[in-house]
C-alpha cells in the first residue's frame, strides 16, 4: 500500500517539443494547508513547513536508483504571488528540475544532486545548497560566487547548476 504522505503527486510529462506540462491546472490561490494536503513539500520563507518525510522519501528513493518525483510549493511572506512551484524528478538515473515561473520548461538533464555546505552572510551563518549539476566537483564557494557576482565572466566560469533548495541556520 502506498503511503499518501510519501507518494508521488507529480509525473514527468512532456509535450511533443520536450516541454514539461506538469504544471497545467495548478490552483492560483493555494494555501500552505492545501499544499500539504496535496502531498507537496511546503517551504515557507525557504524553511520546511510541512512534508519533510516527502523530501526524505524522494532522496532515499533516488539514492537507491528508483524513479521519483516531488513537488515543492514555495510561500513567502513578502510576495503576494505566492506560491511558486518546483517539480523535481529522478528518472532513469537523471535529475530534472522544472519551475512553474520559468519562461521555458525544456527538459535539462543533470547527473548529480549535491548537498554543499558552507557559510554565508554577515555575521556568517551555516548554509546548505542542494544543487543539480553535471560536475561532481562543484563546491559551495562556486555556487555562492555565482549568486553574488555581477561579472558575467565569473558566472560563466562556474559549472552549470540549478539550486533546488537553500537551507540556512
Amino acid at each position: 500500500m502506498t503511503n499518501s504522505r510519501t507518494s508521488n503527486p507529480v509525473t514527468l510529462t512532456l509535450d511533443m517539443r520536450g516541454n514539461y506540462t506538469g504544471f497545467t491546472g495548478l490552483p492560483k490561490d493555494c494555501t500552505m494547508k492545501e499544499a500539504e494536503a496535496a502531498g507537496y513539500l511546503v517551504l515557507h520563507n525557504n524553511e520546511v513547513s510541512a512534508g519533510q518525510e516527502i523530501w526524505d522519501h524522494f532522496m532515499d528513493t533516488a539514492a537507491q536508483g528508483g524513479d521519483a518525483g516531488i513537488r515543492m510549493a514555495h510561500f513567502f511572506d513578502d510576495e503576494a504571488d505566492s506560491p511558486f512551484y518546483n517539480d523535481l524528478f529522478f528518472q532513469n538515473g537523471i535529475y530534472y528540475l522544472f519551475d512553474n515561473t520559468a519562461e521555458t520548461r525544456k527538459q535539462q538533464p543533470f547527473t548529480h544532486l549535491l548537498r554543499l555546505t558552507g557559510q554565508t552572510g554577515i555575521p556568517l551563518k551555516d548554509a546548505t545548497f542542494i544543487v543539480l549539476t553535471n560536475d561532481s566537483s562543484l563546491t559551495f564557494a562556486d555556487v555562492w560566487k555565482s549568486m553574488i557576482s555581477s561579472d558575467t565572466a565569473v558566472i560563466n566560469s562556474i559549472a552549470p547548476h540549478r539550486i533546488v533548495r537553500m537551507i540556512t541556520g
